[in-house]
């Protein structure tokens, strides 16, 4: 079972996907997860934190060069790296997650393709949640035959798709 999650920016769509882990913790569960950093009570940037415990900073205002268009600066390398190892790993579970795929993953050509290639494999469960702004890039990308649901996660619906989810998983 092949899920996607998305939906507008402060949705829930991370907490979603989190109550699913808690609902499904039967499952192995691999991949990677992005943190907020949070430093004096503003956001300040994002690390990529795996399931095994290795975390990188992959972004943060005005500390690495580079990367126009946002007030975000970014490393690439960290999905190449990190990202590419945490996905690989998560290739013995049960059940992997990726939370989430955006735009700042875009750049990074070895990743991007890692997670095509966990959508067209057979016999794993996988939970993607991808922000609404770069939904049309990664559709693009995921073959739409590897694609067995997508959710479009608000306020007013998650406790719903949180209860397919668990059932799509169930009988994956």
């Amino acid at each position: 079972m092949k899920i996607i999650v998305s939906g507008p920016h402060r949705a829930g769509k991370s907490t979603l996907v989190k109550a699913v882990l808690d609902s499904c913790q039967q499952f192995k569960v691999g991949g990677l997860m992005t943190q907020p950093l949070v430093v004096a009570g503003e956001k300040s940037g994002f690390s990529l934190r795996g399931f095994d415990g290795r975390e990188r900073i992959f972004s943060r205002r005005g500390f690495f060069k580079g990367n126009a268009g946002t007030s975000y600066r970014f490393r690439p390398e960290a999905f190449e790296n990190l990202g590419c190892s945490l996905l690989e790993q998560a290739r013995g579970a049960d059940l992997t997650v990726i939370d989430e795929l955006g735009v700042m993953e875009q750049p990074a050509s070895r990743f991007v393709a890692l997670v095509t290639r966990l959508f067209a494999s057979q016999g794993r469960a996988l939970v993607a949640v991808i922000q609404q702004r770069a939904l049309d890039f990664w559709l693009g990308k995921i073959d739409s035959r590897f694609i067995d649901r997508i959710y479009l996660v608000t306020a007013a619906n998650r406790a719903v798709i949180l209860k397919q989810i668990v059932n799509d998983l169930s009988r994956k």
